[in-house]
């Protein structure tokens, strides 16, 4: 086929939906890649977004897709630390990026397991024990608080290893 406009939404669809992720490099505020973060969002995909200069037309679409909550990437390995849980190591196997995440993570001297938030936040820990991913808007529902808070909670309990954010904008136990 021809390269007509009115299909590029079509072709972006089957490129997001066959990717692990999207990463935006540069996108001014009507672009088609912000169509193409969108659909990947749509399909459970992460979106990665590069920031660039706010003066920039060409960055305005990317830098709103941070504000949005897309994760910035400004160099390989953010994706590649994203991405570590989906990526296809065997189990015996430790990827280069886990490695390099228990290294940093025994380096700051926060090896310590935590297998349950029961005392801090029970409700979260019921949801969460599942075992299955469980989404933020889920999680400000289930907590009744809004997504700013769920997202500040979410962030500092991730800083503490205490929970992992998988594809999706999805958080479970570690």
């Amino acid at each position: 086929m021809r390269p007509d406009r009115q299909n590029f939404p079509r072709r972006n669809r089957i490129i997001s939906g066959l990717s692990r992720a999207v990463l935006v490099v540069e996108a001014g505020n009507r672009s088609g890649a912000l169509i193409t973060a969108s659909l990947a969002l749509e399909q459970g995909r992460e979106v990665f977004a590069l920031p660039g200069p706010v003066d920039q037309e060409m960055s305005l679409g990317t830098n709103n897709l941070l504000k949005e909550g897309a994760q910035i990437a400004t160099a390989p390995e953010d994706i590649l630390l994203a991405l570590a849980p989906t990526l296809p190591f065997s189990k015996e196997e430790t990827s280069p990026v886990e490695k390099e995440t228990q290294f940093k993570a025994e380096s700051a001297g926060e090896n310590q397991p935590h297998s349950s938030l029961s005392d801090d936040y029970p409700e979260l820990n019921k949801l969460l024990l599942s075992g299955k991913p469980v989404g933020i808007e889920e999680i400000a529902t289930r907590l009744n608080l809004s997504l700013a808070e769920v997202g500040s909670l979410l962030t500092r309990l991730e800083l503490e290893g205490r929970i992992k954010e998988v594809p999706g904008k999805r958080f479970t136990l570690l």
